[in-house]
Order: C-alpha cells, then sequence, then structure tokens
C-alpha cells in the first residue's frame, strides 16, 4: 500500500460479496475486522488482499484507510502486527514515502481498534479535493497541449515556422488589422487561413489562464442529495488555492445543476471543457 492509494467506496459495495468470499484472510484478521466495525459505528470492511481490508463509511466517495495483520517492518522481519493505515497518520520512526510512514503498528490487538478509531476518519471535501485534483489538473493540462499544438500546425502553415508563443509579435496585429479591414490579399486563401488562426489563438490563450472550477461532491442525507462544494481558484495549479466548502441541497445554482446534469451523461473520467470532469459517480469538477 502506498501513501497516496485511493478505495472508491462504490467499488468496494459492488465487489464486497465476492472479495469477501474468494480472498483468503485469516480468521485473525477477520476478527480484527469486526472489532474494527463495532468500535466504528456505522463502518463497514472490505478484503483489499489476503493481509489488508478497506475501512470506509458506505455513504462515502472514498474509504477512510485500511486495516491489517501481517509482518510489516521494512525488511519484513519480526512478528506479525496490527496495523492502521490512514492518511492522518505520521509515523516518525519510518522515513517519509515508505509505507509503514502512514501506519500505525501494534502486536496488541485492542491497541490497534484504538488506533482504528483514532486514526480512520472521513475524508473533509478539501481531502477529497486533495485526493482527486491531479485527474483535473491532468485534463486540463491535456486540453492546453491539443490546444497549442493546433496554433502551432497552423503558424506552420502560414509562417513556415512558430511563434513559439510570441502572440505579441508587432507583424500579427498588422495581419490582423489587414484581415478585419477587408485587405485583398494576392493568395485569396490567406484571409480565411488567417481569420482561422486568430480564433484558435485566442482559445488557445484562453484556455492558458487561470481554470477556476467547483468542486462537488454529491452524497445522500436524511433522504436527500446532498452537494459538498469547494470552490478552487486555479484547477490547474500543482497546489490549488481552495475556497471555503459550501453544502447545498435544494438551493444549487442553476449553472452548477447544468453542466452537473451534462457531466452525469459522459464516461468516469471524461473532461469537457467548458464544463467540467466526472472524476467518479458523484465526484465532479464542474467549471466556473
Amino acid at each position: 500500500m502506498n501513501d497516496m492509494e485511493l478505495a472508491y467506496v462504490r467499488q468496494l459495495l459492488d465487489e464486497h460479496d465476492s472479495r469477501d468470499a474468494t480472498i483468503n484472510q485469516s480468521l485473525v484478521l477477520r476478527d480484527f475486522r469486526r472489532e474494527v466495525e463495532a468500535a466504528i459505528p456505522g463502518c463497514r470492511t472490505t478484503p483489499r488482499n489476503t493481509y489488508w481490508a478497506w475501512v470506509y463509511m458506505p455513504e462515502d466517495h472514498i474509504a477512510m484507510g485500511a486495516i491489517g495483520i501481517w509482518q510489516f517492518s521494512q525488511n519484513g522481519r519480526g512478528s506479525s502486527a496490527y496495523a492502521v493505515h490512514s492518511r492522518t497518520i505520521t509515523n516518525g520512526k519510518y522515513h517519509r514515502g515508505s509505507k509503514q510512514h502512514r501506519m500505525m503498528m501494534s502486536g496488541n490487538r485492542s491497541v490497534a481498534v484504538k488506533n482504528a478509531k483514532k486514526f480512520l476518519r472521513r475524508l473533509s471535501p478539501h481531502e477529497l479535493v486533495t485526493q482527486t485534483s491531479k485527474h483535473v489538473r491532468d485534463a486540463i493540462g491535456q486540453m492546453r497541449i491539443k490546444a497549442r499544438e493546433v496554433v502551432t500546425q497552423k503558424e506552420a502553415t502560414l509562417f513556415g515556422t512558430n511563434l513559439h508563443g510570441r502572440k505579441n509579435a508587432p507583424i500579427l496585429a498588422e495581419l490582423k488589422h489587414l484581415v478585419d479591414m477587408g485587405h485583398t490579399f494576392l493568395d485569396a486563401s490567406i484571409a480565411d487561413q488567417l481569420r482561422e488562426y486568430f480564433v484558435f489563438a485566442a482559445e488557445n490563450d484562453e484556455v492558458h489562464m487561470p481554470y477556476p472550477m467547483l468542486f462537488v461532491s454529491i452524497t445522500q442525507s436524511g433522504g436527500k442529495q446532498r452537494f459538498d462544494a469547494v470552490p478552487i481558484k486555479d484547477a490547474a495549479s500543482l497546489w490549488p488555492d481552495l475556497g471555503e466548502p459550501e453544502t447545498f441541497y435544494d438551493d444549487v445554482p442553476e449553472h452548477v445543476l447544468g453542466r452537473l446534469a451534462v457531466l452525469s451523461m459522459v464516461e468516469i473520467g471524461t473532461f469537457v471543457p467548458g464544463v467540467g470532469l466526472k472524476h467518479t459517480e458523484g465526484l465532479f469538477y464542474v467549471a466556473r
């Protein structure tokens, strides 16, 4: 298990019975799972493999973490121990980046259950963004690459070279002025090619601007749909600036509902420029 591995609750629920029936886990681990389920009201556990089980709330999108039992020392030696793996754990005995850095281990099951109750916590809206924003950042990056490739191709056709982003080159202003004035070029097709180029160049400039979005998590609460939303100043940023979370029920803004309706009809992982990205069922990034 690595530091950033995610388990999606919908998939765990769908596969729970088959995993429980086919993954061979020890009776000791199964007892550990039952005690953790009793200690954290409402939670469920689903096998990940022989040594680990995910721990989650059925109404959430992403699991809180995992519990396991095995020889978890870095050298693979020593006695088996009960372990809790969570993003909330920082184990200074192990170097950052090691799987043990996010684990608490104990030979005593009662202590391990207490660790599970202490460290396995549901993800906040901000944490959901932190855990999933790479996907939308990558999608925006790919959109920008494609937009620049189109402009580069147009520049090569028109000018025999590309301008490498020198959009303020004086010759471009002069050419645009000529096109806008209806100038007759020796090659009549040049005017149309230039018009098309300026359209694509403007689109390229626009997609390279900061890309504000709204992260939306949809869950069920009290028989109603609950929308937890987090404003993101620039979803293309490696370290996005996040606004304060807001919760909506029947008062979701119309423009957000419209974009969510579009995204609900596309495949998971689909990015629609100007609309947003469907991360999973119930997790969306909406363009603002």
